[in-house]
């Protein structure tokens, strides 16, 4: 009867556990749409005058921290646009008024992606026996604005990737996490990728644990990345040490990421864990045995400051 309870407990827990989740993602969503939203009718000041579109870039870029990224065989960054005395408008309209009839542009997270138009299909009997495959390569922006008077030089990504930048800075943050068996404090320190971590921890049963590990941060898109953890954890205080118990937690944690602007970041996907116990006495220790198991989790990163 005791295990049906808490295989039924379990099971509500983990309902209750999805149904926030999904809450959570929905609301995240909104809110990362939003921001764009406004971001696009911000009003910022052009260069005036005979400016190329690089220059100009780099102006919006200062402005609205968005970094443009386009394909500089396809589209002309030399360009000269001229700007009047009237130079205040909006992100929307500026990319309107600079940018050719044949060029489109799209957000996506902090960049501002231009593209050509396609042009339309030509029947390929009239002009090729074969078919011509056009591809369009978009490799990140290489800002340099040498040909610029007043405006401050932009540092954009170098190499083949949106989301590396030429050298790892250090970075510390704090993190917290929940599942149903413990919520997580915990300090991040390390470089771009590899971290160090330490946590304390409260096993919902008025207990403490402190823990140490080591993780990694893979980065798949501009937002979208995976982090995976291994740490050690070691009951120090509470109300199951004072019955002369001693608990050593590991976790496994391959969570997903996603990055809602510069300093926040969301965490959610599986924790695997393995706790083992053993029962203290004056002439020996009794081993309790572990438990190996799994469940959800779900937390928040921020980002306290980063190295330059």
């Amino acid at each position: 009867m005791d295990i049906c309870y808490a295989a039924n407990s379990k099971a509500n827990m983990m309902q209750k556990l999805t149904f926030i989740f999904i809450i959570c993602m929905v609301l995240l969503t909104e809110w990362n749409l939003c921001g764009q939203t406004q971001v696009v009718g911000k009003t910022i000041a052009l260069p005036t005058g005979e400016v190329r579109l690089k220059a100009i870039f780099a102006s919006i870029t200062n402005q609205t921290g968005y970094v443009f990224s386009y394909d500089s065989r396809k589209i002309n960054d030399k360009k000269l646009v001229f700007i009047g005395k009237n130079n205040i408008f909006t992100l929307k309209t500026s990319l309107s008024e600079i940018l050719p009839p044949d060029i489109r542009y799209k957000m996506i997270g902090k960049y501002i992606v231009l593209y050509k138009k396609p042009s339309k299909i030509i029947p390929v009997d009239k002009i090729h026996p074969k078919p011509i495959v056009v591809a369009t390569i978009i490799p990140p922006l290489n800002t340099d604005l040498s040909d610029s008077i007043s405006l401050k030089r932009v540092k954009a990504p170098l190499n083949s990737s949106v989301t590396e930048l030429k050298r790892n800075r250090r970075q510390c943050s704090i993190e917290t996490t929940y599942n149903p068996h413990l919520m997580h404090l915990s300090l991040l320190m390390g470089e771009k990728t590899f971290f160090g971590k330490a946590s304390i921890c409260y096993d919902y049963h008025e207990s403490y644990h402190v823990g140490l590990g080591v993780g990694m941060n893979v980065h798949l898109t501009p937002v979208w990345g995976l982090s995976l953890d291994l740490t050690q954890y070691a009951l120090v205080f509470g109300k199951t040490r004072k019955m002369d118990i001693n608990t050593y937690t590991t976790e496994l944690n391959p969570l997903v990421s996603y990055t809602l602007n510069k300093r926040f970041k969301i965490k959610f996907g599986p924790t695997v864990f393995r706790i083992k116990s053993n029962l203290m006495t004056r002439n020996a220790n009794i081993d309790l045995g572990s438990h190996l198991g799994y469940n959800a989790t779900i937390g928040m990163q921020i980002l306290l400051f980063e190295s330059k």
